[in-house]
């Protein structure tokens, strides 16, 4: 598996020949496509990063969370579409609905969450140590607690 762009193409090729012709009627050539993908690529990205996870090269996503991509950025697309209401079914909305709830997942901090494939290459994110963090563990000295007056005695 690896990281890799996701083409308008791709998402197009969701929809039967018919719908395509329609929806390229309506808009125009589907121009808003490409901006929607971009924005739920670069909402993908986010919610990797949110979970810790490393990023691949810029505007690529993990193939692991490929259908879940193209899945909001075709429910996103149909949406702008008002009129189009007999292509909102229910099976893409709920494709929709299970890949956001997979993207929040992955951006939580819980220990169950999926992880996602280190990328080949990819870029490490640098996180501050917190201010006057240690940053190499040493021995330290007994502590009394029986008493300030006795503290660092043995």
């Amino acid at each position: 598996m690896s990281w890799n762009t996701i083409a308008t193409a791709e998402v197009l090729n969701e929809f039967t020949q018919a719908e395509q012709a329609t929806l390229a009627n309506i808009q125009g050539g589907g121009s808003s496509l490409a901006g929607i993908l971009t924005n739920v690529v670069n909402a993908a990205r986010g919610s990797i990063v949110a979970g810790g996870n490393q990023l691949g090269p810029d505007h690529t996503i993990p193939d692991q969370l490929r259908s879940e991509v193209i899945a909001l950025a075709r429910w996103k697309w149909l949406n702008s579409f008002p009129q189009m209401k007999n292509l909102q079914t229910p099976a893409r909305k709920d494709a929709a609905t299970e890949a956001q709830d997979l993207l929040n997942l992955v951006a939580s901090n819980k220990a169950d969450r999926p992880r996602v494939e280190l990328p080949a290459g990819g870029t490490a994110i640098a996180t501050a140590a917190p201010v006057g963090a240690v940053g190499i563990v040493r021995p330290g000295r007994w502590v009394n607690t029986s008493g300030y007056g006795k503290i660092g005695q043995t």
